[in-house]
Order: structure tokens, then sequence, then C-alpha cells
């Protein structure tokens, strides 16, 4: 039936194209802006399960470099089964912050949401019950991108990806001779809007730290409230220092 719309509409001047979600899209983006870099190096923070670790292998080809961070031992271990098959990902089970040692991590009732960052009551009613409660704080190995990289001989970063639920600013921070040698040249993240977590950086102080830090806004993707109030953007930023 589909194929039989397709040649009536075809004989009429019209042609039915397979729409692209906005996460194909926002990849896609990322490997334009990286085009003639050989191999491409990504770290993802924040990596989870590894769903959007499989998808940089996907857009960028097993040639492409991936480090992939995930703190929470339920979610590693997931991860580093998912990713397991593909010999150009490497899973390192700590988070990645401002400083190198340990820090305390809040597990809470939907895995998706757990961070360094403590949960706040307003961050429960904006979001709703059964995702931001923590269950139990644990501690956890945190390094620093640049003490990281430095251990690893690492000598750039095409793609950053940050998802640390409310801790971006402070990996960032982590970052700052790599980015200051013009060592990162790609960063995309996640920047919570609606009030979530204790400390959670307002939107304006994350993009001015970028912007001191020598990065140009690519480009902006957003989530909206069911209720139509902004709760968190995806931002795309190119080094141009």
């Amino acid at each position: 039936m589909k194929k039989a719309i397709s040649k009536v509409l075809a004989s009429l001047g019209y042609k039915i194209e397979k729409r692209k979600s906005k996460e194909a899209i926002i990849f896609e983006v990322q490997k334009k802006i990286t085009q003639g870099q050989s191999p491409v190096t990504i770290f993802d923070v924040g990596a989870n399960v590894g769903d959007t670790v499989l998808e940089y292998h996907k857009t960028f080809g097993s040639q492409s470099r991936i480090y992939a961070f995930e703190p929470f031992v339920d979610s590693f271990d997931q991860l580093k089964k998912n990713t397991s098959a593909y010999s150009n990902i490497s899973v390192f089970q700590k988070a990645l912050g401002h400083q190198t040692g340990e820090t305390f991590f809040n597990v809470n009732s939907f895995p998706d949401t757990n961070s360094i960052l403590d949960s706040t009551a307003a961050g429960i009613s904006n979001w709703g019950e059964g995702l931001l409660e923590t269950q139990e704080k644990i501690k956890v190995p945190m390094q620093t991108i640049d003490d990281f990289i430095e251990e690893q001989g690492i000598e750039k970063i095409d793609v950053l990806k940050l998802d640390t639920q409310g801790s971006e600013y402070l990996v960032l921070e982590g970052a700052k001779k790599s980015i200051a040698a013009g060592k990162i040249k790609l960063i995309f993240m996640e920047m919570i809007v609606m009030p979530t977590y204790k400390d959670q950086k307002d939107l304006d102080e994350i993009l001015k730290l970028l912007k001191d830090y020598g990065y140009d806004l690519y480009n902006l993707y957003k989530s909206l409230h069911p209720e139509g109030q902004l709760r968190f953007l995806d931002g795309i930023f190119v080094y141009k220092k």
C-alpha cells in the first residue's frame, strides 16, 4: 500500500522522504563540523548504558576513538556489555569533574537522573515524583579531563559530549588547560534550565563560561515541559579562540 501511495504522489510531483529524528540530525551536524579530522577522538561523559556511545560509533565509524565515562556501577556494567564488540570504544567507571580523587554520587530513583549534585525539593516538584528522589549516596572515583588526557597520552578531543545531570560546568572547569591549549574542538552538552539540582549553574553562567573559554554557539536544541516551560537545552559549541 505504501509503495502504491508513493507512486501516485510521485506521478503528481511529490516525493516522500523519511524524516530524520532530532537526535540523528544532531550527530550528523557534529560529523560535519569535525570533517577532515582523522581519526576523530570522542569523549562521552555521562555515558549511562551506552546509547549515545553507539550512536557516535554509528555516525563516525570504527576508525573513530571513543572514550566513555560512567560512574554508576549498574549503568557501567550495561555500558560495558553494550560496547564490548567494538575495539575502538574504551569504557571507564569514573566521573569526570573539577578535581581528581573521590566524590559523593547520588543514586536516585530513576538512574538517568543520578548526579554528583544533590536533588532539590523544587527539582522533584518540577520533574514529578519517581525520578529525582535519592536512594543512597556512594563514593566514586573522579578525575579531571586535564589529568585524564595527560595520563592517557591523548593529544586532542574532537568531540566532548557532556550529560552529567547538572555538573557539566564542573567538568568544564576540570578541562581548563586542555581548552586553553586548543585541544577540545567541539562540545555537545545538555544544559538543564529548570531548577533541579543543588548548586546547578544557571544557563547564562554556562554560556558565559563557554564564551570566556573561546567557544562559539553553533546551535541549540530544546525540550519543552508539557505545559510549555523550557526544561533543558542541548547545545553544540565550536572552539574559535
